[in-house]
Protein backbone atom coordinates (compact mmCIF):
# COMPACT_ATOMS: atom_id res chain seq x y z
CA UNK A 1 0.00 0.00 0.00
CA UNK A 2 2.00 3.19 -1.12
CA UNK A 3 1.18 6.62 1.46
CA UNK A 4 2.86 9.21 -0.99
CA UNK A 5 6.17 9.44 -0.15
CA UNK A 6 8.76 6.47 -0.83
CA UNK A 7 9.39 4.64 2.16
CA UNK A 8 6.55 4.95 3.64
CA UNK A 9 4.45 2.25 2.46
CA UNK A 10 2.66 -0.57 4.57
CA UNK A 11 2.05 -4.20 3.82
CA UNK A 12 -1.37 -6.26 4.53
CA UNK A 13 -0.65 -10.19 4.58
CA UNK A 14 -4.32 -11.17 4.90
CA UNK A 15 -5.43 -14.89 4.84
CA UNK A 16 -8.58 -16.35 4.84
CA UNK A 17 -9.91 -20.26 5.61
CA UNK A 18 -12.85 -21.91 5.88
CA UNK A 19 -13.72 -25.46 6.09
CA UNK A 20 -17.40 -27.65 6.67
CA UNK A 21 -18.75 -31.05 7.18
CA UNK A 22 -22.67 -32.15 7.12
CA UNK A 23 -24.20 -35.00 7.76
CA UNK A 24 -27.85 -36.17 7.42
CA UNK A 25 -30.19 -38.92 8.21
CA UNK A 26 -33.28 -40.05 7.05
CA UNK A 27 -35.02 -41.66 10.37
CA UNK A 28 -38.21 -41.67 7.93
CA UNK A 29 -39.25 -40.25 4.77
CA UNK A 30 -40.64 -37.65 6.67
CA UNK A 31 -38.45 -36.44 9.22
CA UNK A 32 -35.09 -35.67 8.22
CA UNK A 33 -31.91 -34.27 10.40
CA UNK A 34 -29.58 -32.21 9.37
CA UNK A 35 -25.96 -31.73 11.65
CA UNK A 36 -23.47 -29.14 10.27
CA UNK A 37 -19.93 -28.29 12.25
CA UNK A 38 -17.86 -25.13 10.59
CA UNK A 39 -15.14 -23.43 10.76
CA UNK A 40 -13.60 -19.56 9.75
CA UNK A 41 -10.27 -18.36 10.36
CA UNK A 42 -9.47 -15.08 9.36
CA UNK A 43 -5.89 -13.78 9.84
CA UNK A 44 -4.68 -10.77 9.50
CA UNK A 45 -1.10 -9.01 9.76
CA UNK A 46 -0.25 -5.40 8.63
CA UNK A 47 2.97 -3.88 9.21
CA UNK A 48 5.08 -0.69 8.01
CA UNK A 49 8.24 -0.90 5.63
CA UNK A 50 9.98 0.33 8.50
CA UNK A 51 9.40 -2.84 10.47
CA UNK A 52 12.38 -4.37 12.27
CA UNK A 53 14.68 -1.79 9.87
CA UNK A 54 14.21 1.58 10.87
CA UNK A 55 12.91 4.03 13.75
CA UNK A 56 12.65 6.61 12.55
CA UNK A 57 10.84 8.51 15.54
CA UNK A 58 14.01 7.01 17.53
CA UNK A 59 16.78 8.51 15.18
CA UNK A 60 14.41 11.82 15.16
CA UNK A 61 14.79 12.24 18.83
CA UNK A 62 11.15 12.92 19.78
CA UNK A 63 10.15 11.59 23.40
CA UNK A 64 7.35 9.94 24.89
CA UNK A 65 6.19 8.20 20.96
CA UNK A 66 7.76 5.16 19.60
CA UNK A 67 5.79 2.19 21.97
CA UNK A 68 5.90 -0.96 20.88
CA UNK A 69 9.25 -2.23 19.67
CA UNK A 70 10.68 -2.80 16.84
CA UNK A 71 8.05 -4.16 15.18
CA UNK A 72 5.97 -0.99 15.26
CA UNK A 73 8.94 1.25 14.58
CA UNK A 74 8.32 3.85 11.63
CA UNK A 75 7.77 7.76 11.29
CA UNK A 76 5.25 10.22 13.01
CA UNK A 77 2.49 11.22 11.12
CA UNK A 78 2.66 14.85 10.06
CA UNK A 79 -0.52 15.99 8.72
CA UNK A 80 0.48 19.85 7.03
CA UNK A 81 -3.01 21.23 5.92
CA UNK A 82 -3.08 21.96 2.24
CA UNK A 83 -0.32 19.41 1.50
CA UNK A 84 -0.16 15.06 1.22
CA UNK A 85 0.96 13.58 4.64
CA UNK A 86 3.96 12.81 5.64
CA UNK A 87 5.01 9.69 7.18
CA UNK A 88 3.89 6.32 8.25
CA UNK A 89 0.09 5.49 8.61
CA UNK A 90 -1.42 5.78 12.03
CA UNK A 91 -4.38 3.61 11.53
CA UNK A 92 -3.82 0.35 12.87
CA UNK A 93 -0.25 -0.31 11.61
CA UNK A 94 1.06 -3.01 12.74
CA UNK A 95 -1.46 -4.69 13.74
CA UNK A 96 -1.75 -8.56 13.77
CA UNK A 97 -5.35 -10.31 14.48
CA UNK A 98 -6.42 -14.03 14.01
CA UNK A 99 -9.96 -14.43 13.95
CA UNK A 100 -11.74 -17.90 14.67
CA UNK A 101 -15.53 -18.58 14.36
CA UNK A 102 -16.36 -22.33 14.99
CA UNK A 103 -20.17 -22.96 14.49
CA UNK A 104 -22.24 -26.02 15.10
CA UNK A 105 -25.30 -26.18 13.79
CA UNK A 106 -28.94 -28.76 13.77
CA UNK A 107 -31.88 -28.77 11.58
CA UNK A 108 -34.90 -31.18 12.25
CA UNK A 109 -37.30 -30.95 9.47
CA UNK A 110 -40.94 -33.26 9.88
CA UNK A 111 -43.83 -33.32 7.77
CA UNK A 112 -47.36 -34.16 10.15
CA UNK A 113 -50.35 -33.68 7.68
CA UNK A 114 -50.68 -30.45 6.09
CA UNK A 115 -47.50 -29.03 8.47
CA UNK A 116 -44.33 -29.31 7.81
CA UNK A 117 -42.38 -28.29 10.87
CA UNK A 118 -38.54 -27.10 11.58
CA UNK A 119 -36.46 -27.17 14.62
CA UNK A 120 -33.23 -26.45 14.57
CA UNK A 121 -30.29 -24.64 16.88
CA UNK A 122 -26.96 -22.81 16.74
CA UNK A 123 -23.92 -22.30 18.54
CA UNK A 124 -21.09 -20.58 17.77
CA UNK A 125 -17.70 -19.92 19.31
CA UNK A 126 -15.81 -16.93 19.05
CA UNK A 127 -11.78 -16.63 19.32
CA UNK A 128 -10.03 -13.34 18.51
CA UNK A 129 -6.61 -12.53 20.05
CA UNK A 130 -5.32 -9.40 18.57
CA UNK A 131 -2.67 -6.47 18.91
CA UNK A 132 -2.50 -3.33 16.90
CA UNK A 133 -1.34 0.00 17.14
CA UNK A 134 -2.60 3.62 16.95
CA UNK A 135 -0.81 6.69 16.94
CA UNK A 136 2.11 5.08 18.70
CA UNK A 137 4.91 7.07 16.89
CA UNK A 138 2.41 10.18 17.20
CA UNK A 139 0.16 12.26 15.06
CA UNK A 140 0.92 16.11 14.54
CA UNK A 141 -1.43 18.48 12.49
CA UNK A 142 0.07 22.02 10.86
CA UNK A 143 -1.70 24.88 9.92
CA UNK A 144 -1.52 28.22 9.18
CA UNK A 145 -2.58 30.13 12.33
CA UNK A 146 0.78 30.23 14.15
CA UNK A 147 1.90 32.47 10.91
CA UNK A 148 -0.27 34.90 9.95
CA UNK A 149 0.54 38.58 9.68
CA UNK A 150 -1.83 39.82 12.21
CA UNK A 151 -2.40 36.19 14.16
CA UNK A 152 -5.99 36.32 12.61
CA UNK A 153 -8.06 34.39 10.17
CA UNK A 154 -6.69 36.75 7.40
CA UNK A 155 -6.49 34.16 4.82
CA UNK A 156 -2.32 34.93 5.24
CA UNK A 157 -0.22 32.35 6.76
CA UNK A 158 1.41 29.24 5.71
CA UNK A 159 0.84 25.48 7.36
CA UNK A 160 4.33 24.27 5.66
CA UNK A 161 5.97 27.00 7.54
CA UNK A 162 4.22 26.24 10.66
CA UNK A 163 5.90 22.50 10.00
CA UNK A 164 9.12 23.84 9.55
CA UNK A 165 9.02 25.89 13.09
CA UNK A 166 8.17 22.78 14.64
CA UNK A 167 4.99 24.22 16.06
CA UNK A 168 2.07 21.55 15.51
CA UNK A 169 -1.56 22.90 16.48
CA UNK A 170 -2.61 19.27 17.40
CA UNK A 171 -0.27 16.73 18.37
CA UNK A 172 -1.47 12.83 19.64
CA UNK A 173 0.28 9.97 21.05
CA UNK A 174 -1.08 6.73 22.47
CA UNK A 175 1.77 4.79 24.75
CA UNK A 176 1.37 0.98 25.26
CA UNK A 177 0.56 -1.93 23.60
CA UNK A 178 -3.60 -2.07 22.77
CA UNK A 179 -4.12 -5.56 22.84
CA UNK A 180 -6.64 -8.31 23.54
CA UNK A 181 -7.96 -11.91 24.09
CA UNK A 182 -11.47 -11.91 23.24
CA UNK A 183 -14.05 -14.84 23.63
CA UNK A 184 -17.62 -14.74 22.64
CA UNK A 185 -20.63 -17.33 22.53
CA UNK A 186 -23.67 -17.18 20.97
CA UNK A 187 -26.62 -19.74 20.81
CA UNK A 188 -29.80 -19.06 18.59
CA UNK A 189 -33.03 -21.44 18.13
CA UNK A 190 -36.05 -21.64 16.26
CA UNK A 191 -38.99 -23.53 15.91
CA UNK A 192 -40.95 -22.57 12.47
CA UNK A 193 -44.00 -24.47 10.89
CA UNK A 194 -45.90 -24.07 7.23
CA UNK A 195 -49.51 -24.74 7.42
CA UNK A 196 -51.53 -25.54 4.67
CA UNK A 197 -54.62 -24.42 5.77
CA UNK A 198 -56.34 -24.96 2.64
CA UNK A 199 -55.77 -25.95 -1.01
CA UNK A 200 -55.03 -22.38 -1.58
CA UNK A 201 -54.16 -20.69 1.56
CA UNK A 202 -50.53 -21.35 2.98
CA UNK A 203 -49.57 -19.64 6.51
CA UNK A 204 -45.88 -19.49 7.79
CA UNK A 205 -45.43 -18.78 12.24
CA UNK A 206 -42.73 -19.39 13.93
CA UNK A 207 -40.32 -17.56 16.62
CA UNK A 208 -36.64 -17.60 16.92
CA UNK A 209 -34.16 -16.46 19.94
CA UNK A 210 -31.31 -15.69 20.09
CA UNK A 211 -28.62 -14.95 22.43
CA UNK A 212 -25.28 -13.16 22.27
CA UNK A 213 -23.19 -13.15 25.15
CA UNK A 214 -20.50 -9.81 26.18
CA UNK A 215 -17.19 -10.06 24.74
CA UNK A 216 -14.43 -11.01 27.26
CA UNK A 217 -10.95 -10.36 27.67
CA UNK A 218 -9.53 -13.79 29.01
CA UNK A 219 -6.26 -12.27 29.21
CA UNK A 220 -6.30 -8.26 30.20
CA UNK A 221 -8.34 -6.10 31.96
CA UNK A 222 -10.30 -3.40 30.47
CA UNK A 223 -12.35 -0.47 31.84
CA UNK A 224 -15.23 1.56 30.74
CA UNK A 225 -17.98 4.33 31.82
CA UNK A 226 -20.55 4.26 34.04
CA UNK A 227 -22.79 8.11 34.77
CA UNK A 228 -24.38 8.95 38.08
CA UNK A 229 -27.83 10.49 38.03
CA UNK A 230 -26.94 13.93 37.96
CA UNK A 231 -24.52 12.90 34.73
CA UNK A 232 -20.84 12.24 36.61
CA UNK A 233 -18.87 9.53 35.00
CA UNK A 234 -17.21 7.06 37.00
CA UNK A 235 -14.81 4.85 35.45
CA UNK A 236 -14.61 0.54 36.65
CA UNK A 237 -12.60 -1.79 35.61
CA UNK A 238 -14.56 -4.74 34.13
CA UNK A 239 -15.40 -8.16 36.63
CA UNK A 240 -14.30 -5.96 39.34
CA UNK A 241 -16.66 -4.55 41.92
CA UNK A 242 -19.71 -6.22 40.68
CA UNK A 243 -19.23 -5.05 36.88
CA UNK A 244 -19.54 -6.91 34.23
CA UNK A 245 -16.19 -8.52 32.66
CA UNK A 246 -17.12 -7.58 29.04
CA UNK A 247 -17.94 -4.45 30.38
CA UNK A 248 -22.08 -4.79 29.15
CA UNK A 249 -24.76 -6.61 30.31
CA UNK A 250 -26.03 -8.87 27.27
CA UNK A 251 -29.35 -8.83 26.05
CA UNK A 252 -31.62 -11.63 27.21
CA UNK A 253 -34.89 -10.90 25.54
CA UNK A 254 -33.98 -11.14 21.74
CA UNK A 255 -37.29 -13.32 20.79
CA UNK A 256 -37.64 -12.53 16.82
CA UNK A 257 -41.38 -13.84 15.53
CA UNK A 258 -42.13 -14.41 11.78
CA UNK A 259 -45.67 -14.66 10.00
CA UNK A 260 -46.68 -14.86 6.20
CA UNK A 261 -49.23 -15.63 4.90
CA UNK A 262 -49.84 -17.02 1.06
CA UNK A 263 -53.19 -16.81 -0.86
CA UNK A 264 -53.71 -17.92 -4.62
CA UNK A 265 -57.29 -17.13 -6.19
CA UNK A 266 -56.91 -19.71 -9.74
CA UNK A 267 -60.19 -18.61 -11.08
CA UNK A 268 -58.76 -14.87 -11.64
CA UNK A 269 -55.14 -16.13 -12.09
CA UNK A 270 -54.41 -14.09 -8.33
CA UNK A 271 -51.74 -14.86 -6.17
CA UNK A 272 -51.22 -12.59 -2.93
CA UNK A 273 -48.03 -12.48 -0.33
CA UNK A 274 -47.60 -11.14 2.84
CA UNK A 275 -45.24 -11.37 5.64
CA UNK A 276 -43.47 -9.64 8.69
CA UNK A 277 -40.30 -10.61 10.98
CA UNK A 278 -37.95 -9.40 13.18
CA UNK A 279 -34.43 -9.65 12.80
CA UNK A 280 -31.52 -8.99 15.58
CA UNK A 281 -27.93 -7.69 14.73
CA UNK A 282 -25.04 -8.60 16.48
CA UNK A 283 -23.33 -5.57 18.51
CA UNK A 284 -20.74 -4.21 16.60
CA UNK A 285 -17.48 -5.64 17.78
CA UNK A 286 -14.98 -2.59 16.65
CA UNK A 287 -17.18 -0.45 19.43
CA UNK A 288 -15.77 -2.79 21.97
CA UNK A 289 -12.38 -2.55 20.80
CA UNK A 290 -12.50 0.96 21.03
CA UNK A 291 -11.93 0.00 24.94
CA UNK A 292 -8.48 -1.31 23.99
CA UNK A 293 -7.40 2.67 23.75
CA UNK A 294 -8.39 3.35 27.39
CA UNK A 295 -6.11 3.35 30.70
CA UNK A 296 -4.58 1.36 32.38
CA UNK A 297 -3.18 -0.38 29.33
CA UNK A 298 -2.89 2.49 26.72
CA UNK A 299 -2.36 5.63 27.73
CA UNK A 300 -3.45 8.59 25.07
CA UNK A 301 -3.38 12.15 25.11
CA UNK A 302 -3.97 14.74 23.12
CA UNK A 303 -3.00 18.26 22.97
CA UNK A 304 -4.32 21.02 21.30
CA UNK A 305 -3.46 24.64 21.01
CA UNK A 306 -5.23 28.16 20.52
CA UNK A 307 -5.33 28.65 16.63
CA UNK A 308 -3.12 31.99 16.63
CA UNK A 309 -1.05 31.59 20.09
CA UNK A 310 1.49 28.26 20.00
CA UNK A 311 1.04 27.17 23.08
CA UNK A 312 3.27 23.46 21.86
CA UNK A 313 6.10 24.75 20.83
CA UNK A 314 8.40 21.19 20.73
CA UNK A 315 7.31 17.39 19.02
CA UNK A 316 8.14 15.85 22.61
CA UNK A 317 5.37 14.38 25.37
CA UNK A 318 6.13 14.31 28.90
CA UNK A 319 6.31 10.80 30.02
CA UNK A 320 3.06 8.64 30.44
CA UNK A 321 2.34 8.10 34.04
CA UNK A 322 -0.73 8.35 35.51
CA UNK A 323 -1.94 11.45 37.84
CA UNK A 324 -3.36 14.33 37.39
CA UNK A 325 -3.67 14.43 33.73
CA UNK A 326 -6.30 14.66 31.06
CA UNK A 327 -6.33 11.44 28.80
CA UNK A 328 -9.22 10.23 26.12
CA UNK A 329 -11.38 7.85 27.40
CA UNK A 330 -13.99 5.67 25.36
CA UNK A 331 -17.02 4.50 26.72
CA UNK A 332 -19.95 2.65 25.62
CA UNK A 333 -23.55 1.67 27.25
CA UNK A 334 -23.37 -1.10 29.89
CA UNK A 335 -27.18 -2.09 29.40
CA UNK A 336 -27.49 -1.15 25.54
CA UNK A 337 -30.92 -1.63 23.64
CA UNK A 338 -31.20 -4.30 21.48
CA UNK A 339 -30.47 -3.77 17.66
CA UNK A 340 -33.05 -5.06 15.27
CA UNK A 341 -34.72 -4.61 11.97
CA UNK A 342 -38.66 -4.75 11.50
CA UNK A 343 -39.70 -6.10 7.83
CA UNK A 344 -43.27 -5.86 6.41
CA UNK A 345 -43.75 -7.14 2.68
CA UNK A 346 -46.92 -7.21 0.69
CA UNK A 347 -47.21 -8.85 -3.07
CA UNK A 348 -49.88 -9.58 -6.09
CA UNK A 349 -49.39 -11.46 -8.50
CA UNK A 350 -51.43 -11.89 -11.28
CA UNK A 351 -51.17 -13.89 -14.52
CA UNK A 352 -51.65 -11.96 -17.79
CA UNK A 353 -52.55 -14.85 -20.56
CA UNK A 354 -50.54 -17.93 -20.56
CA UNK A 355 -47.01 -16.77 -21.20
CA UNK A 356 -46.69 -13.09 -18.74
CA UNK A 357 -47.19 -12.57 -15.00
CA UNK A 358 -47.41 -9.08 -13.48
CA UNK A 359 -46.08 -8.45 -10.06
CA UNK A 360 -46.50 -5.48 -7.98
CA UNK A 361 -45.12 -5.45 -4.03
Amino acid sequence: MPENLPGFGYLHDNLSQQGIGSYSHIFTPSLLNVATVAVSRLSMDHTTQSANTNDITGSLGIKGVGSGGPEAWGAPYFNVQGYSPIGDSYAATPMHAWDTLIEGRDTLSWLVGRHCLKFGGVYQRFIWPMWGFFQNRGYYQFTNGFTTDIGANDGTGSALASFLLGLPAVRQRQAGVPQMNLRQWYADGYAQDTFHLARNTTIDYGLRYEYMSALVDISYTNSNLTFASDGTPSVFIGGQNGMPKGLMYPSKADCAPRLGISQSVPSRGLVLHAAYGMFFTPVDMNTWCNQRHNVPHVFPETNQSDNFTPSIKTFNFAPAVLGVAVVSFTGMQTRPAPQYIQQWSAGLEQSLGRNTVMEIG
